[in-house]
């Protein structure tokens, strides 16, 4: 190892039947044949140092270029990736538990499941959560709201971890709500499923 990186005294070396110039001359010989068997050796390292640096290099191109050639093949959107895997990863966290913001709005109801994965994607991109609901009113003691538009940017907001701005609205059929007719008014807000809670999902009629 001391010969490999220069290390170290040389070894001492007799001359037999010399003279002191002689053998000083022999001296500095071989300590330039040390010099050389370094110079030699320190090339061969730089050369193995640069060979692994490029290979790992390469090795590192093709796997990205694979990787984007996957996601053209395949057509993947990142950003809907991304939302994907930010609204399984809140399903995940938000299982079996009821936060501050379930509480708050666990009276919102809905009767439209259909949602539309482009839509939704628009209301990421644009950070749009508003949800426009009803005023409140009463059924057997309890309080309800009822979405009115919106359905999307809830979607939106689920799946990216958002908090969901609620704006109450007025409606046409607000008068209904006035003489207490609360079937009409359902009925005319009515869309494609049985009423349910927005945060369990639990049909409640």
């Amino acid at each position: 190892m001391k010969f490999l990186f220069g290390h170290g005294n040389y070894p001492s070396v007799d001359f037999p039947n010399q003279s002191g110039e002689e053998h000083a001359h022999g001296r500095k010989k071989v300590a330039q044949q040390h010099d050389n068997g370094f110079k030699v050796s320190h090339g061969v390292l730089l050369c193995l140092m640069r060979s692994y640096s490029q290979t790992f290099l390469q090795t590192l191109c093709i796997y990205f270029k694979l990787f984007h050639n996957y996601l053209k093949l395949f057509d993947i959107n990142l950003k809907k990736m991304l939302a994907f895997c930010a609204s399984i990863w809140h399903i995940v966290i938000n299982e079996g538990a009821e936060s501050p913001k379930q509480k708050e709005n666990k009276m919102i109801i809905s009767s439209q499941r259909y949602i539309n994965e482009e839509i939704v994607a628009e209301k990421i991109e644009a950070a749009d959560y508003v949800v426009s609901v009803s005023r409140e009113f009463g059924i057997d003691g309890e309080t309800y709201r009822v979405i009115i538009d919106g359905h999307h940017s809830l979607e939106a907001a689920t799946r990216t971890g958002s908090t969901p701005e609620f704006e109450e609205v007025e409606t046409e059929t607000d008068s209904l709500l006035d003489i207490d007719d609360i079937n009409g008014f359902l009925d005319d807000h009515y869309v494609d499923c049985y009423w349910y809670n927005i945060e369990t999902g639990r049909e409640i009629w």
